[in-house]
This record gives C-alpha cells, structure tokens and sequence, in this order.
C-alpha cells in the first residue's frame, strides 16, 4: 500500500512541475492598451490563414522597349480556410491585344515537405474574366485560372509565370506589392539589380473576412509605349442617340442645378458600371458615346467620358477628367474644384447608429433593434435593407419620431463542431459600400469620400442572448485607435448572462490629404481587421455525472 502511494504521489509530483514549467513558457495573455488580447484556446486564428515564404519579381528589358515580367511565389497555406476559399485558384486578367502570359511552373509541395504534385494540364483554363461578364464590349479580355491541387494545412504552392509585353510597363514598378498575406521574402529584380526585403506585411488586411473580395486576382500594367490618351476629349460627341436621351431628360421648366443633377444622376444609375481596370485597355478599345449609351454600361472611364461629353455639350459646363492612379478612379472636376463621381456608391447618411438585440438558439439569429439614420429621403424598408448584412432577412420595419426605425430581422447561423463564428452585423451601405478593406500603401492625392457633411460616424452595439450551455471563448476583447482624422473601437464584454458587443467610428473629416492618408488607412485596417468583426462562441462541455448513491 505504502509502495502505491509513493508511485502516485511522485506521478501527481511531475504532474504539477509539468504543469508549471508549461504555465511559464505560456503566460496569460496581457491586455495591452488599444490591443485584444489573443485567444489562446484557438492558437489556428493566431496565424495568418497563409504566408509567402518567397516572393520574387524580375523585370527583363529588351532594346526595343518589350518587357518580359516573371514572377515567383512560394506560398504555405496554414488553414483549412485558406485552402478552400483563398488560395486555390490564382487568376491572371490580361488583355491578348498587346500581353501574353505563360505558366512555367505550377505544382505543390505537401506538408510533409517531400512530395510534389504537380498541377495538371486540365487546371489551367482560359475564361472570360468576371470583370468583363457583363460587357459582351470587352469580351476580347482574358483570365487564366491556375487551379492548384494537393492542398492542405501546411502545403506550399508553387507558381512561375511571365507576362509578355510589347512594350514595358510604368504601372509594374510597384515596391509595396498588393499581396493579401505577409510575405517572408521578396525579390526584386530590374535587368540584374536586385533589391531584397524580409518580413513584408500583409499590404491589405489579412484575407480572412468576405473571402470572395480579397481573393487576390492578377492584373498586368497597361504599357507606357503604347498609343494612349484614354482621357481625352477633343473628340467626344453626342450623336442621334445621345442628342436623343439628352433631350428627354432635360426641359425649360428645370433650373441649371436641377439639369445638371439629372444628368449626373442619368449617368450613375442607369449607365452600370464594369469593373474593368483602365491599366488593362487600349484607347481603340474605348467606345463612343451612343454606344455607351445603347449597351446601358459602361467602364468607370466611358462613364466619365460620357458623362463630360453630357455637361458640356449640353449644358455648357467645363469641366475636365481626373485619374486617381493610386485606386484607379476617374472623377469630373470643376472650375470650382467640385469633384463629381460617376460610380453608384454614395453614402447618403452621414451618420448610421444602431442598438439591437440578438437572440442566438436553434442554428438561428433573430435580431431586434432601433437604428437612427441622417438621411431623410429613406422609407423604412430600404433603411432596414441597407443595415442587413447578407444572409438577412428583414421581417419587419417601422419608422418612429426622430428618424428612429425600429426593426426585426432574422438570419442562420453556422453552429458547427461546438464553434460558432459569430459575424457582427454592419450596415453594406455604410463606410463598407466603399470598399476601403483594401488601400494602397501610399497615396498622393487627394482622398474624398463621398459623404454627406465633413464627418462622419457609425456606431453598432448589440446584446446577445446565447442558447443555454453556449458561453464566450476567450477573455472580453478591446480595440481602440484614436487619431487626428478619427477613431475606431471594439469591444466584447459579458454583462450577466448576456454578451455585449460595440463597434464605432467616427471620422473628423471626410477629405483626407496625403499627409493625413496614413491615419486614416489605418483607422481602415482597424474597421475591417477580421477580429474586430466577429466573435467566437463556443459550447460549454456538459458537467460529468455523480455516481448515485447506493
């Protein structure tokens, strides 16, 4: 007996030494200012959902101005996320008229780092791109799918390809490649000169939230010894058909701002935009104005084209063409300095604030909330469609005094495996109806955002009632940024037997300098960063039984 218990307790001894080495090594997370703490009962969203382990971009130059740019990656996929929905395919947009793309090698080092796959013939596949697939115009465009194959947590992919130009590229030369993941390495090679970089982040967010925008697709530059002046407009005319819907649109009765704003309206709404990059278009592929306006779609360059062609032919207002390199927009500029978008996105509230409710049980979310909007010309049902996130369903809506909607809307929810991954509901017309989830590095210009007012805010907070035996993983969570363009903060807290959920940001201005464009880009990353837009819940393990008493 003695013998037994000497054995047990020298057992019970290593156990706790054990025990305390593994407490040093992994001490519990300390919440810094402005920072979440790290949930260490899920280490798998601690890391990037992939890396670059190599990066390298070579840039050859032949004595007649053609350009062969090749690229190599060396990419590990770290999830099974990152398997399914961000790294499977790569795509590569070009234009055939004047850029040729070859694969050179393509294949997949598994994760026990011995066996190679190598991607077969059938995974390469020319379509026409999803830019293009509203655009019977531009369905000379070309995108080659590369689907890779032998994926799994831990795999490394492969891929070396060049792109063939006939003449180089002054849109290539980009130091701050936009790379969705951080990369470990990166080449940079011009004609022999090498530059070489080490621990790149990420340029955008990490692609983890809405997976099916941050799939990174490939768009080669638009050569700088081509024929090209995409913007001009000495040869712009209205025809039969433009001279036509002109005149229907405007009459004797309307001012000059009441014309002007029907025009540009006309041209927002019921001229589609395709999101066609201009780096990928000759001049002759731009077409003229009628036909523009016979198809009832256009490129955001044919649109402002058109749009300019409109205003002044028409109305007599001069005005000329702005490109914003930096994001590849094209807006219409006054002699004022007026800038006039001809993209649908534009934020009518300058202010969107909501308070809801959530009850989580039986795979379903059932939301009950107030929201209050600055806009006034929003009838009830499109208020509450424009705060759904997708997957909602508005059930009903009702506006009070003051602008207040109250609101019920319901949505299902992935329960799975005893996880579920709850997603915080934010307006799709809010500051997201921009798309800032992704920004370059660095801009210089100007940044106008279309907003109603010189500020702007959004503010969630929502209660969450969770189904019994359901409590939150991990510590409470706290973001918050505060700097001289605004502020972003985040935080998860229990209160009871409810969860408490708050997401804000304010900006001071609505027009952002370059000086000022790094403050802002990073109230940005903060706003879209996949932890400040989600919450983990997870089941409780049900409680061992007592053995009943005899």
């Amino acid at each position: 007996m003695k013998t037994t218990w000497k054995f047990l307790s020298r057992i019970i001894a290593v156990f706790f030494c054990a025990v305390t080495i593994w407490a040093q090594q992994n001490p519990a997370p300390v919440q810094k200012n402005g920072e979440a703490p790290e949930l260490k009962n899920f280490p798998a969203l601690d890391i990037p959902e992939a890396v670059y382990k190599k990066v390298e971009k070579n840039y050859f130059f032949e004595d007649n101005g053609a350009c062969e740019f090749r690229q190599k990656t060396e990419l590990r996929v770290n999830t099974l996320f990152a398997m399914n929905e961000l790294c499977g395919e790569t795509f590569i947009v070009y234009n055939p008229k004047f850029q040729r793309v070859k694969i050179n090698a393509a294949y997949t080092i598994m994760a026990d780092g011995t066996t190679r796959v190598d991607v077969p013939e059938n995974a390469f596949n020319t379509v026409l791109p999803r830019c293009a697939a509203d655009a019977p115009a531009f369905n000379f465009l070309q995108e080659l799918v590369i689907t890779h194959t032998a994926l799994e947590p831990g795999a490394t992919i492969f891929l070396d390809y060049s792109i063939f130009f006939s003449a180089h590229s002054r849109t290539f030369f980009d130091e701050y490649p936009d790379m969705p993941f951080p990369c470990e390495r990166l080449i940079l090679n011009f004609n022999g000169s090498s530059t070489e970089y080490f621990n790149v982040p990420a340029r955008s967010r990490e692609a983890y939230f809405n997976a099916r925008k941050t799939i990174p697709v490939i768009y080669p530059g638009m050569p700088s010894g081509a024929p090209r002046n995409l913007c001009a407009t000495e040869h712009l005319e209205l025809r039969d058909l433009g001279k036509k819907i002109l005149s229907s649109l405007l009459n004797d009765k309307m001012t000059e701002d009441e014309k002007r704003a029907t025009l540009i309206r006309f041209v927002q709404t019921q001229i589609s935009t395709v999101p066609i990059p201009s780096e990928l278009l000759l001049e002759s592929d731009l077409r003229e104005n009628d036909e523009v306006l016979g198809s009832a779609y256009g490129t955001p360059l044919e649109k402002v084209r058109l749009l300019w062609t409109m205003l002044s032919k028409g109305l007599g207002i001069d005005s000329k063409i702005i490109h914003e390199a930096d994001d590849d927009t094209f807006f219409l500029e006054t002699d004022s300095g007026e800038r006039i978008s001809v993209l649908e996105k534009n934020m009518n509230p300058k202010k969107i604030s909501a308070e809801a409710r959530c009850e989580l049980s039986d795979g379903k979310e059932i939301t009950r909330g107030t929201a209050v909007l600055t806009s006034s010309e929003l009838d009830a049902k499109k208020a509450v469609e424009d705060l759904l996130t997708p997957g909602q369903k508005m059930l009903e809506a009702e506006w009070l005094p003051g602008r207040r909607l109250v609101y019920e809307c319901e949505r299902e929810l992935p329960f799975r495996d005893g996880i579920l991954l709850w997603q915080v509901p934010v307006s799709a017309h809010g500051i997201a109806e921009l798309d800032f989830e992704t920004l370059p590095r660095v801009r210089k210009s100007e940044l106008r955002i279309p907003v109603q007012g010189e500020d702007f805010s959004e503010t969630y907070s929502y209660k969450i009632c969770l189904p019994e035996n359901w409590i939150l993983a991990g510590n409470a969570q706290a973001t918050n940024i505060q700097n001289p363009v605004g502020g972003v903060s985040f935080f998860v807290m229990q209160d009871g037997s409810k969860i408490v959920v708050s997401k804000s940001l304010n900006l001071n201005k609505t027009t952002i300098s370059p000086e000022e464009y790094p403050q802002f880009r990073a109230l940005m990353v903060a706003w879209f960063e996949p932890s400040s837009n989600r919450v983990l819940f997870k089941k409780k393990d049900p409680s061992p039984s007592l053995p009943e008493k005899k």
